[in-house]
C-alpha cells in the first residue's frame, strides 16, 4: 500500500510540473519571437462610440476643403465666379461749347500790350474737364470772318488736367498786341467785333464781344494765349 501511494503521489507531481511546463511555453509565445523577428499587430478597431462623417449620396460630389482646415485654398477663377469687381468711376469727358460760357476780364496794358484772362464756366449738369490753351482769333462782320493770325499758344503739354464741376471756373492769360505798335502799311487795322474761342479740345466755337483795331495783314500774332489753369 506504501508503495502504491508513493506512484500515486509521483505521478501528481508529474503532472503539476507538466502543467507548469505549458503554460510557461503559452506565455512564451504571447512574448518577442526568439529569432528576433518583428511581431504582427493587429490593426485598429474604429471606436464605435466615435462619430463618423457620412459618405456623400451617389451622384453627388463632396463639398469643398476649407482652406481654414488646411484644405485647398479656392482658385482665383473660384472668387472671380463667386462675385463681379466693382468698375471704376468714368472719367470726366471734355467740356464743350454747348456747357461752357466764356467771358474776357479786362486786364492791364502796358508794353505795347492789354493782358487779360479768358474765363471758362462750366453752366452744364455734369463735371468736364479741360487741358491745354485754347484757340482764339480776331474776328468783324455779322458773318464772323477772321481778321489776322490766330492767337499763338502755348502747349498742351506745359497744362494740367482742370476738372471743372457744374459752376466752376477756369481761366486761360490772354495778351493782345496793340495795333500800333505796327506800321500802318504792314498792319492794315481794321475794327472788329471781338474774339471767336475755342475751347481746348473743343471743335465748337463761342464768340466774346471786344471791339477794336486789329491788323488784317500781320507779320506774327498780335495774341497770345496761355494754357487754362
Amino acid at each position: 500500500m506504501r508503495r502504491i501511494a508513493g506512484h500515486t503521489a509521483m505521478i501528481g507531481r508529474t503532472a503539476m510540473m507538466t502543467g507548469v511546463l505549458a503554460a510557461g511555453f503559452a506565455l512564451a509565445g504571447c512574448g518577442a519571437p526568439p529569432d528576433g523577428g518583428q511581431v504582427d499587430i493587429p490593426a485598429a478597431v474604429p471606436n464605435p462610440g466615435a462619430q463618423q462623417s457620412p459618405a456623400p449620396p451617389p451622384g453627388t460630389t463632396a463639398p469643398p476643403s476649407d482652406p481654414a482646415s488646411g484644405g485647398e485654398a479656392p482658385t482665383s477663377a473660384e472668387q472671380q465666379a463667386g462675385g463681379s469687381q466693382p468698375e471704376a468711376p468714368a472719367k470726366p469727358d471734355n467740356c464743350t461749347a454747348g456747357e461752357l460760357e466764356v467771358s474776357l476780364s479786362r486786364g492791364d496794358s502796358g508794353m505795347g500790350h492789354t493782358n487779360s484772362d479768358l474765363r471758362f464756366t462750366n453752366n452744364g449738369d455734369r463735371a468736364c474737364t479741360l487741358q491745354g490753351s485754347p484757340g482764339v482769333s480776331f474776328v468783324a462782320g455779322d458773318s464772323g470772318q477772321q481778321i489776322g493770325e490766330p492767337a499763338e499758344r502755348a502747349p498742351k503739354s506745359e497744362g494740367q488736367l482742370i476738372t471743372l464741376q457744374p459752376g466752376e471756373s477756369a481761366s486761360s492769360p490772354l495778351s493782345i498786341a496793340k495795333s500800333g505798335m505796327y506800321s500802318p502799311d504792314e498792319c492794315r487795322p481794321q475794327a472788329v467785333r471781338g474774339l471767336r474761342v475755342y475751347a481746348p479740345g473743343d471743335t465748337a466755337s463761342m464768340f466774346v464781344e471786344h471791339e477794336q483795331q486789329a491788323c488784317s495783314t500781320p507779320t506774327q500774332p498780335q495774341l497770345t494765349v496761355e494754357v487754362v489753369r
